[in-house]
């Protein structure tokens, strides 16, 4: 098939240009900067040669429908993403503009499926119900970043009760190797090795960006109609991630007990002093309170429908310490058991 590819150049995107491609499909990457895309690519070990690369941005509608025109599937990666509120203007006037250009305009011209990659963010309501699943209803989103997804979500919904065959992927917290631009789930990976974690009453839906790939790789399939997929395979307690974190990087994990309720107010301190001082700082609400109030999912549609079988947790933080090591994020001194 024929695809057209958006978000090539972030961490879930990229990884499924490489699935893709592996799988025999013609490429079209729809980027923002052509060259760090053909860079990216031989980097993964893809004959730049063998990708139509063009530039575009899913804001312009225009370049959008031209990018879509002769394909016969989208797969829609490409969103600004950030749970800090350090991003709340980008998501704002980026995500659901992209993805009303981008579904709309593939639905229009026939295409199928229409991959969105939506976020588990869209379906998160702390004060809901205590499983996600694909038939969760869109969140009550009180942030920028979530409202953004929600809104998209809500519009991707709307194709799907229209009868258009859009596909909608749900990931979790994404984690594992060669991540282009340092994603928000592996920025807070670095937190949990340098800083510290927490030991909350809660979980972390943790999955493995080859996964992500591999679902929506299993996914490109015409005629199945609307779907709805959830990616976030292992719920793990975060007493139980941090004894991971430690057992594959080989140092021992800060791990103090701590309520919820705190964890939250001091998120609201940390949205105040990035109001006063605008910067990335990890500590927000929004993470705070997705961190301390995440339940787990629902992905048995997943796993039968796409026959998926997924890595263990250690396997994927093994490989996301590793690299973190590698590409010279971490010193050997944080991740000792890696780096002998």
């Amino acid at each position: 098939m024929r695809v057209l590819v958006t978000g090539a150049t972030g961490f879930v995107g990229s990884h499924t240009v490489l699935a893709l491609h592996r799988d025999g499909h013609d490429l079209r990457l729809l980027v923002r900067t052509p060259a760090r895309a053909v860079s990216q690519l031989a980097k993964a070990g893809i004959d730049p040669a063998t990708v139509e690369v063009v530039r575009g941005d899913i804001t312009d509608a225009e370049s959008v429908q031209d990018a879509l025109n002769g394909c016969d599937a989208v797969v829609h990666a490409a969103a600004v993403v950030g749970i800090d509120g350090s991003k709340a203007a980008a998501a704002r006037s980026t995500n659901e503009l992209g993805t009303r250009n981008v579904l709309g305009g593939a639905v229009a011209l026939g295409l199928d499926p229409v991959i969105y990659v939506s976020s588990i963010s869209a379906l998160f309501d702390p004060k809901g119900a205590l499983l996600l699943t694909p038939e969760s209803p869109v969140s009550p989103a009180t942030n920028a970043y979530a409202e953004s997804k929600a809104a998209s979500e809500r519009y991707a919904r709307e194709l799907q009760g229209a009868g258009h065959p859009v596909v909608c992927v749900y990931p979790g917290g994404v984690l594992g190797p060669d991540d282009p631009g340092l994603s928000e789930a592996m920025r807070g990976a670095l937190i949990w090795r340098q800083l510290t974690m927490a030991d909350i009453d809660s979980g972390y839906l943790l999955i493995d960006v080859r996964d992500v790939a591999a679902i929506i790789a299993a996914a490109l399939q015409p005629g199945q109609g609307a779907k709805r997929y959830l990616a976030g395979h292992h719920y793990l307690r975060w007493r139980e991630l941090g004894r991971l974190v430690a057992e594959v990087t080989g140092r021992p994990v800060l791990l103090p007990p701590m309520p919820g309720r705190l964890l939250r107010t001091l998120g609201r301190v940390g949205d105040v002093v990035h109001h006063v001082i605008p910067f990335s700082f990890p500590l927000s609400y929004e993470a705070m309170d997705t961190a301390t109030r995440m339940v787990p999912m629902d992905d048995r549609a997943t796993v039968e429908d796409l026959d998926m079988t997924f890595r263990e947790p250690i396997d994927t933080l093994r490989d996301t310490y590793r690299w973190l090591y590698e590409s010279g994020r971490l010193s050997a001194w944080w991740v000792p058991a890696l780096a002998n």
